[in-house]
Order: C-alpha cells, then structure tokens, then sequence
C-alpha cells in the first residue's frame, strides 16, 4: 500500500484551502478580495464574505480615511465659497 497524499478532487482541496487566506489580516489582502483578483477570481461565494477581522480592519482603517476626506472636501468648498464671494464683491464694486 502506497502512504502519500490521499487523493482529493478539486472541489474538495478548495474548500480546504479556503479556511485560511494568506493576507486576508492585509489591506491587500482584502482588495485583492474587493476586486476579486488573481487568487480570488474563481472563488466561491462563501469566499467572497469577510472574516470579522477584515471587517474589523476595514472600520479601523476606513473610517479615519472617510473623515480626512470628508474634511478635505468641505475645506475646498469653504475655499469656493469665500473665493467666490471675493469675485462678486470685486465685480460689484468695480461698477462705481
């Protein structure tokens, strides 16, 4: 009798191979997973959910992105608006 790999059909060596994705604690990782390339392209659809340690990492990276953009974006708007206010009180002074 021959000891060695047991045999497995594809399937089967997938699911196995699921449980742990290598980078999936990566921000890579986890766009790699987003963008379903490479690795991911054919995965199932249990693979495609999050882990609640991506989960957890996403809020924790994500959520301080979000508010340095939002922030971002209403300080260019305040600029806007007081540059804009500047332009039309030069326009309507430069009348007299």
């Amino acid at each position: 009798m021959k000891m060695g790999i047991p045999k497995v059909n594809y399937k089967q060596s997938r699911k196995h191979s699921n449980k742990i994705v290598p980078g999936s604690f990566i921000l890579s990782g986890i766009l790699r997973r987003m963008f379903k390339k490479g690795k991911y392209s054919r995965s199932s659809a249990r693979n495609k959910a999050f882990t609640f340690g991506e989960w957890l990492l996403l809020i924790i990276v994500g959520v301080p992105l979000i508010l340095i953009f939002i922030k971002g974006i209403l300080k260019f708007l305040m600029w806007l608006g007081i540059i804009f206010v500047c332009f039309k009180l030069i326009r309507k002074n430069s009348r007299y």
